[in-house]
């Protein structure tokens, strides 16, 4: 029996609230719980805060840069738990047309992303890499934050 990772109740108790709730059929199928994304998510600001907290400064703070649409929540989420100083923004990837993945195009990237001196990419899902790793290149550096991986050998390719 599957159980949620963070309040160890099983899944189709939990399911099963929420198939009634939305009146949901029951092949219907949770990937995550509430409660894993809140813990993924308190765990990314975590390691971003750690990470980042002797760097930045007022002057010189983290560029968080959000990939649309995907990254709009998580980006969100993360930085309300953030103390460290941070500015936000966030710019357009589109790396398909239809089902077909072709040459990403970027919109969105301001002179002030650029110029900035510590940037942190965020997307929610690494799928190819291509969109993450397009813009990283664009800003000739930055790091890059991802919250989910569609397939784990896939990262760093």
């Amino acid at each position: 029996m599957s159980t949620c990772k963070v309040t160890n109740r099983p899944i189709s108790e939990i399911t099963a609230g929420i198939r009634a709730q939305y009146n949901l059929k029951s092949n219907a199928h949770l990937l995550l719980t509430i409660e894993e994304v809140q813990f993924i998510v308190e765990k990314l600001a975590r390691n971003i805060e750690n990470h980042y907290k002797d760097i930045v400064t007022e002057s010189n703070p983290l560029y968080i840069v959000g990939l649309l649409t995907g990254a709009y929540h998580i980006v969100s989420d993360i930085t309300r738990r953030l103390s460290i100083p941070v500015r936000v923004s966030f710019i357009k990837v589109s790396s398909y047309q239809g089902t077909e993945q072709q040459d990403a195009k970027i919109t969105g990237v301001t002179d002030e992303i650029r110029s900035a001196e510590n940037v942190l990419i965020v997307d929610e899902l690494w799928d190819t890499g291509n969109s993450v790793l397009a813009v990283q290149k664009l800003l000739k550096g930055g790091e890059i934050c991802v919250a989910f991986a569609k397939d784990m050998g896939a990262v760093g390719t």
